[in-house]
Order: C-alpha cells, then structure tokens, then sequence
C-alpha cells in the first residue's frame, strides 16, 4: 500500500537561508531566502535566464551554494559558511525532468524501480511499489513496455511515478511539461497538484509558464535577474502585483508611463488626463500604471469617457478582445487591451469607461503599487 511520508514534526520540507550562487565575479543568485511548508507546492516562475533552475539545482545538489544554507525537512543538506553539501541520492528527494531521463534498456516498471533498487530494497517490493506507483499516474498496463513505445505525455508519467515511488520528503520539477502541448499540459497539471497533495508530499516545481505555475502551486516564487520580485499566491500575484515587472511578466495588462499632475493621472502618449489619485496624491512626478484588461470598457460616448481607435479585433469563444489606441487625434497612442461582448471594426472610433479602483500605480520612487479610487 502507498503510504504518505509520516509527519512527526511542524518542520518546513525546504528552507533555503541566504542562499548566493557565482561564477567566478558573476553573481547568478544573490542571497534568496525561501521556504516550502509540509505538504506545499512552491512554483519557481520566470523567464529564461533568471536563476530558477540554478536554484532547483542547488536545492537537489547538483550545484553548491557560494552563500548561505539550505535545510530539507530540518537537515543542513548544504551550508556554504561550513563547505558542506550532501549528494543528491541523500538528500530525499524525487526529481522529475524534462527530458524525461528514462532508459530505453529497461522496463517502465524497471524505471520506475530504479530509486528503490539503488537503496537496496528487495526485489519483491520494488516490483510492488512501482506497479503502484504506475497506478496512481494511469499507466498500471504499461508495466512491461518500454519507454520508447509510449507517448511524450505517458513517458512524463512514467518519469512522476519514478519520483515518488520512494516517498520522497520533497520532490523537484524541472519544466516537466514545455514539450508538450497546450491540452495535455493542462491535464498533467492538475494530475500532478492532485497527486502530490493525495500522498501529503512537498514539491518545488520550476515553470516560465504562469498558467502552469497558477494552476499547481500554493505560492509562486516570481524570479528575475537572480532575486525574487514577489512570492505571494496566485491570487495574490494577480491582485497586488509588487512591481511593473511582475505586471509585465504576468501579462495582467498594459503598462504606460505617466505624470501626476497636481492629483490628474496624465498619459503622454495619448495626450489625455484618463483620472485622479486619492486625495494626497498631489505633487508632479511620474511613475508607471497597469490598465487591467477589465479596467475599460466600452460604452456610449459622454462625460469621463476616454476616446479609442480599434486596431485589432481577436475572437475568444465568448467574446472579442480589442486592441485600442488610446488617445487624442495626433498623439502617438497608447495600446490597451479590452474585452468586448461583440467585434468592432478596424479603425472604429469608440468610447471607453475606466474603472479606477482596477487599475495600479507604481511611484517612481516607490517599489509598492497604491490601488486607484475616482474621487468625489
């Protein structure tokens, strides 16, 4: 029977103090602290580049802190004060690749075995754990096949099965699921939430796909240029973004410089006021806003509205997003996003309604956003 890691303390499954990474002069990480509670999926999120999967590997062991320590499950697995850094095959972890990383010589159950044999545990029970194993991701048939014969999808289970067959304290994803396609990478998903929480397990889970990355995880990690600009919940991450690259990266809407004038949100490059800052938001400076997709929409001409030019209408099943230039007759523009009930034809002029309390600013001169309200 499968069991889930027994639980005798409280103790994180990860804590990763202080943790730097260098090559020679280059800094690759500089000094992150992060933490994955017991039974808790963490997604590294980020693009290219910016040191997630540095930092999985150095959580497996596969690479060695130049700063800081990390502990799994209340052990000092590495400590770089100390020169200290246990291998991965001590560390009780499962990792799940990419690339799949199956040899075509053995079986799939062989595969999946392979952890417990490199533990010494007998043949009997590595047999029956990993045709369990094979079970619990759907592929209990394909036992005695060979990797090669299977599918991308199914060999990425295979390559799951094998992660938790030895009922790791943590298991690692590596971008399991970027080479495969839109619908099965849905399904993998929440197979894999589902399958890591029904064995009480703790995953840390590296993706620069954010729908993933919302879909699986508890909180996210959002990575760039080797720190964490935000580590939040998803739902956290959409509704008080820290800063325009969490915006940006997000894709949560249009970012567009502005000035605040005397208390007026001002956009040069639409040419217009589009509204206020509350009260106390006096003083010229600048800064950067995000205009959500749902923070304008079109209406009827009249008073506080905003003037538009359609310049590109997609359909989405149950509706139409828009593309509109923002702005005055002879300014240069400013493309927003908006969703619409029904298509609008290219170069239509129409009318747009801003809902302030929708929308972020971001000073400057400050690294956290103030939410936007009309004033009296």
């Amino acid at each position: 029977m499968f069991q889930a890691p027994p639980r005798t303390t409280a103790l994180p499954a990860l804590e990763a103090d202080g943790i730097a990474f260098s090559y020679g002069p280059t800094a690759i990480l500089e000094r992150l602290d992060v933490s994955v509670g017991a039974s808790e999926i963490l997604a590294l999120l980020g693009p290219s580049g910016c040191g997630k999967t540095t930092l999985l590997k150095l959580i497996a062991g596969l690479l060695a802190p130049t700063g800081g320590r990390i502990r799994i499950g209340g052990e000092i697995v590495a400590d770089a004060d100390a020169r200290k850094v246990l291998p991965p095959e001590k560390r009780g972890l499962g990792m799940v690749f990419q690339d799949y990383a199956l040899w075509p010589h053995l079986s799939v159950a062989r595969n999946v075995s392979f952890p417990l044999e490199m533990r010494g545990v007998g043949r009997a029970e590595r047999d029956s754990r990993a045709r369990e194993a094979l079970r619990r991701v759907g592929l209990a048939a394909f036992a005695d096949r060979s990797p090669g014969s299977l599918s991308g999808g199914q060999q990425q289970r295979v390559s799951i099965a094998r992660a938790i067959v030895s009922e790791p304290r943590l298991v690692l994803f590596d971008e399991p699921l970027s080479n495969l396609d839109r619908d099965l990478k849905e399904t993998l998903v929440g197979e894999i939430s589902s399958l890591i929480r029904e064995l009480g397990l703790s995953g840390v889970y590296v993706t620069h796909d954010h729908a993933e990355a919302f879909g699986l995880a508890d909180r996210v990690a959002v990575m760039r240029a080797g720190k964490i600009i935000q580590l939040d919940p998803p739902e956290r991450l959409v509704s008080d973004p820290a800063s325009p690259d969490v915006c940006e990266f997000l894709h949560l809407g249009t970012m567009a410089d502005v000035e605040i004038r005397e208390g007026d949100i001002y956009v040069p490059a639409a040419r217009m006021v589009i509204g206020r800052l509350p009260v106390g938001g006096d003083g010229a400076r600048h800064g950067r806003l995000l205009l959500r997709r749902d923070s304008l929409v079109p209406c009827l001409s009249g008073p506080q509205t905003l003037p538009g030019t359609v310049t590109r209408a997609l359909f989405r099943g149950d509706h139409y997003l828009l593309t509109v230039r923002l702005g005055e007759d002879g300014a240069p523009g400013l493309p927003v996003t908006v969703i619409a009930p029904s298509r609008a034809a290219i170069g239509e002029t129409i009318a747009l309604k801003i809902t302030m309390d929708r929308l972020r600013f971001f000073p400057s001169e400050a690294a956290r956003p103030a939410a936007l309200e009309t004033t009296p």
